[in-house]
């Protein structure tokens, strides 16, 4: 029974890189726990090995079908990443977590945690930067100049042709929450990819 508890779910995960998620949530849900399914069935070898060997073999057997799956996991051929390649655009990924405007009710702990979300832009200094959880206050009451902010670390122009931002959710006229892109490489297209959700986006 815990053999089958084990392994069904870990043959789904097979299946869910041939099947899109809204397919089947069950599908998907199990390629979600793939690394503990493997875990899991790798125990399955070796209680069954004590046991009766032969039944060890239905484990094997669904690890061997996940090979591509493992490998997408676990780099086993690493190479050296070098320290500079010629002509390379450092793209960055960040949640913004809004700043850190919710983390604390003090308003200088708040602006802390902004300074630090700015010193490590500033460190990293992309080429791209993709944000989520965006926050703008137009009002500039709160002192999230983050519009400002990361135009001039990235050393842009006041230029919209070089960054994009789409709010979904605003407050009062005031505060926009949504997504936000900057480039130091001009932007010749933008848009809004519809979803079904009123609060959340892609750009």
């Amino acid at each position: 029974a815990l053999n089958i508890i084990a392994g069904v779910p870990l043959l789904l995960a097979f299946f869910a890189g041939f099947t899109p998620p809204s397919f089947s949530r069950i599908i998907f849900c199990a390629s979600i726990g793939f690394l503990y399914l493997l875990v899991a069935n790798f125990v399955m070898i070796v209680a069954w090995f004590f046991i009766n060997y032969r039944f060890a073999l239905i484990s094997v057997f669904l690890i061997l079908l996940n090979i591509n799956n493992i490998d997408k996991h676990f780099q086993f051929n690493a190479t050296d990443v070098p320290e500079k390649v010629p002509g390379a655009i450092k793209v960055m990924s960040y949640n913004a977590q809004l700043f850190g405007l919710y983390t604390d009710s003090d308003m200088d702990k708040r602006r802390a945690d902004n300074s630090k979300v700015m010193a490590y832009l500033r460190e990293e200094n992309p080429d791209i930067v993709c944000f989520q959880e965006y926050f703008w206050d137009k009002s500039e009451s709160l002192n999230f100049h983050t519009t400002d902010s990361i135009l001039t670390i990235l050393g842009l122009d006041d230029n919209e042709n070089y960054y994009y931002q789409y709010f979904p959710d605003t407050l009062r006229n005031a505060y926009y929450y949504g997504l936000a892109i900057f480039s130091r490489y001009r932007i010749v297209n933008t848009g809004v990819v519809p979803t079904d959700s009123s609060s959340n986006a892609i750009i």
